[in-house]
């Protein structure tokens, strides 16, 4: 039996969120205290985290999780669903909370202290910036998204005087309005240097100074930037690349922004960020302005060899920016390719039948373009892809095909395509 109660195991667990071995010593704890399903459902979503969709044990861990959430949602999170708007598990706690500020505002100390808090996300609803300041406990939890809105200087403002306990690592700013005064409120932050993660998607407010100010904070532990959406052209990238010297970015994201063959070129000149853009599991890219000239740079780097998910839709790759895409020696392990809404043609499919990636590939999105039924179905008969799903837009409509086999007789899954954006 473990010799830590409870409180202290969940406190371990806090301290080191990225240690499953706690977990671990927590469900043997739940098991010996008479809370089996607490048990499973820790036991279980730990493993589903190393198995892949396809594999045999999934669908009965599956079966598993489920009966154990029933269980554990009517023993544990009962009390916790008459404080928050929402909440989600994730290894086997409750850790995710949806609240708004008044709700938090009272009853944050009880929260923090009795169940494991580690991600919150903040409603609009009745949301005001100077309620956060009177909630000592804000960032305990380790990552905050705040509501979207027009008043993201002021709330850097209030980060940058918080003087509470702190234990936030990740921050999502998504959608909120910041100027240079905003960014400068936010590198003076004596925290912010601790910062692993932060999302900055959905600003437009980007100048070249708000830019270079935004570098020369101290981000010696960030791993992951999104400036999805943040109107960054070529000039912008350029900027960045010179004035960023955060040691330790992993992750950056650059989706939705007119980057094109010039900025991709820019960013593929630094090592340090060619890695952090390109060495990942999923690679987004979506409406980049990337055309067959971006592609040829992009598909000649052998980072993308970590790549398994790829998004390419709404750039005008056209047919001669698809067949370099397939003809990439690094691409070899890609599971997903959503090229929607590329301007290509019937021509794809005999770049697809001989593709580096044809027999890995599980899930091909290809909507939006002007590819015929009939080729489609010449395609798949040719190619009887493995749990091969994909979604073409006809000159009638959307239509949608699956699989023509299944895999390890899970049956027949039904893909629901993406509506039009």
């Amino acid at each position: 039996m473990s010799r830590l109660s409870e409180r202290e195991l969940i406190e371990k667990i806090l301290d080191e969120p990225d240690n499953d071995d706690y977990r671990l010593i927590l469900a043997d704890y739940y098991a010996e205290n008479h809370l089996p399903h607490r048990a499973e459902l820790i036991r279980a979503q730990l493993a589903l985290r190393s198995l892949s969709e396809t594999d045999p044990r999934a669908e009965f861990l599956y079966q598993l999780q489920e009966q154990a959430l029933v269980q554990s949602a009517q023993l544990w999170t009962e009390e916790l669903a008459k404080m928050v708007d929402g909440y989600s598990f994730e290894r086997g706690l409750p850790e995710k909370i949806s609240i708004t500020v008044p709700k938090l505002k009272q009853h944050a100390p009880y929260l923090f202290r009795h169940f494991p808090i580690r991600s919150v996300t903040l409603l609009s609803e009745g949301f005001s910036p100077e309620l956060l300041s009177q909630i000592p406990n804000l960032f305990e939890a380790d990552s905050i998204q705040f509501p979207a809105g027009e008043n993201g200087d002021e709330i850097c403002q209030i980060i940058s005087r918080f003087s509470g306990p702190l234990r936030v690592r990740h921050l999502g700013l998504q959608g909120l309005r910041i100027t240079q005064q905003g960014i400068r409120e936010l590198t003076r932050w004596p925290h912010h240097s601790q910062l692993r993660g932060l999302n900055l998607a959905d600003n437009f407010e980007w100048e070249m100074a708000s830019l270079e100010r935004f570098c020369m904070g101290d981000w010696q532990n960030l791993h992951r930037l999104d400036f999805t959406s943040c109107d960054f052209n070529p000039n912008m990238i350029l900027r960045f690349v010179e004035n960023w010297r955060g040691p330790q970015l992993r992750e950056l994201i650059l989706s939705h922004n007119p980057i094109g063959p010039t900025g991709m070129s820019i960013l593929l000149s630094s090592p340090r960020l060619r890695q952090a853009v390109l060495a990942q599991k999923t690679l987004d890219l979506r409406r980049c302005e990337f055309d067959a000239v971006a592609l040829e740079m992009l598909c000649s780097f052998p980072e993308l060899q970590a790549v398994e998910h790829l998004r390419l839709d709404r750039n005008p790759l056209r047919d001669q920016g698809f067949a370099i895409l397939c003809r990439s020696p690094y691409l070899k392990e890609l599971r997903e390719l959503d090229v929607s809404e590329c301007l290509l043609s019937d021509r794809i499919a005999e770049h697809l039948e001989k593709a580096t990636f044809v027999h890995s590939l599980k899930r091909l999105d290809i909507h939006g373009n002007t590819v015929s039924r009939q080729r489609l179905n010449t395609l798949q008969e040719r190619l009887l892809l493995e749990n091969w799903r994909s979604v073409i837009q006809f000159e009638g409509g959307l239509e949608e095909s699956i699989s023509l086999r299944t895999n390890r007789n899970l049956g027949l899954r039904r893909f629901d395509p993406p509506h039009n954006s």
